[in-house]
């Protein structure tokens, strides 16, 4: 059976006799394990062209149409875009603050052009392991974080939307 099927079934067990739920902890270490012993397959990102319009209307609506939430609408474009070029989820990118960056101004060598980014805790660290990183390397991101980077404290996070709202400017 496929393992989500197994999952529900265990999950609907447990809803029926609450009771059992501690004596279930090997049951959900066999499914764990499962899962790191399956392969898994990516999603197949959106169209640029889709990821681009978006990014676009997100700076239209900072700069111009709703500039009185231009705090919200222009760090969500970025980190849209950011995502995007760094193959993130939307889960991860909500994580990110501003020490989780290593941006061209703070290498030591001037000449590093790409934005690094660590990911703690990311959904797939039982294959791949707790910290992860992803790299951005489009130019004009680049710049576009360093933008939205400035002056911002190293604990703060690069956008201050919840992720329910994150997700639902997206739709």
């Amino acid at each position: 059976a496929p393992l989500y099927l197994v999952t529900h079934a265990i999950l609907a067990f447990e809803k029926h006799y609450p009771h059992f739920h501690k004596k279930l902890a090997p049951t959900w270490a066999s499914i764990r394990s499962w899962k790191l012993r399956s392969t898994f397959g990516l999603r197949v990102p959106m169209p640029p062209q889709v990821l681009y319009s978006l990014v676009l209307y997100a700076f239209l609506m900072g700069f111009q149409l709703d500039p009185l939430h231009s705090h919200l609408w222009l760090p969500f474009g970025i980190q849209l875009w950011m995502g995007y070029e760094g193959l993130l989820r939307p889960g991860e990118l909500h994580k990110v603050t501003r020490r989780h960056l290593s941006l061209p101004s703070n290498a030591a060598c001037s000449f590093v052009n790409c934005v690094m980014i660590l990911i703690s805790e990311p959904k797939n660290k039982g294959h791949f392991g707790r910290m992860q990183t992803a790299i951005v390397r489009h130019p004009s991101l680049i710049k576009w974080i360093e933008w939205l980077c400035t002056d911002l404290p190293v604990n703060a996070r690069l956008n201050t939307m919840s992720l329910p709202v994150m997700r639902t400017q997206l739709k």
